[in-house]
């Protein structure tokens, strides 16, 4: 018995001081600013006033929720495609088509977060960047798109003919377009050398016995700012 009133009694506790929190959030979080000056208690409730306080209410609900940074749109896509894709070792890379994404924000300047997951066989010495509308994504490379730069390399493996490998790769747009976004995932030769991209598949006598292949993903992700 007493064991179930402690239960209860911090329940209670932790459900009032969550509440505290939202109170104390919200209140934060409102433009006071703009309160209809004209409210009192001996003011009638003309529809003027009326409209001018909901109006105020409807602005910072708004406000409110931009603020909690819930999610706008999600859009994702998964792909078998079997292809080859040349890296080369200078410019801005060879973009892997299947894996383009292409998404319109609710709103210019919310952020967009993008994430891949890529199945086949590579070298290891290649890195993956983004374009935006075919430009460089802000921090998808070094200032100077040294070509050993970018958001994250081929993953080292002793087999590159008969094992695949897996690349996630991740970046946030922090500052999104208002109109229609394609995201091209590009792989570049970190070095003068260039080397390929086996997507879903191995480098060598795929689609037989002990020669894998899989599966790639992305996802596009907004959430309001």
């Amino acid at each position: 018995m007493k064991t179930k009133l402690l239960k209860w009694f911090v329940f209670g506790v932790s459900f009032i001081v969550w509440i505290i929190i939202w109170y104390f959030a919200l209140f934060a979080a409102l433009d006071w600013s703009s309160v209809p000056t004209n409210v009192n208690t001996e003011t009638p409730l003309t529809p003027t006033l009326w409209n001018n306080t909901m109006s105020w209410i409807i602005n910072n609900v708004e406000s409110v929720a931009s603020k909690v940074w819930t999610i706008a749109n999600v859009v994702t896509v998964q792909t078998r495609i079997q292809n080859t894709y040349t890296s080369p070792g200078s410019g801005n890379g060879t973009a892997i088509d299947p894996l383009t994404i292409i998404i319109t924000p609710k709103k210019a300047g919310n952020k967009v977060i993008l994430e891949w997951n890529v199945n086949g066989e590579m070298h290891q010495d290649n890195v993956y960047i983004v374009t935006r509308n075919w430009i460089l994504l802000t921090d998808t490379t070094d200032v100077s798109n040294n070509r050993w730069a970018g958001i994250t390399s081929q993953p080292y493996d002793v087999d590159t003919v008969s094992t695949p490998d897996n690349a996630i790769i991740k970046i946030i747009d922090n500052n999104t377009l208002s109109v229609t976004s394609t995201y091209e995932l590009r792989v570049r030769s970190s070095s003068a050398t260039p080397r390929a991209l086996y997507l879903n598949r191995t480098a060598n006598n795929y689609w037989q016995d002990v020669y894998e292949t899989s599966l790639s993903t992305w996802t596009a992700m907004e959430i309001w700012n």
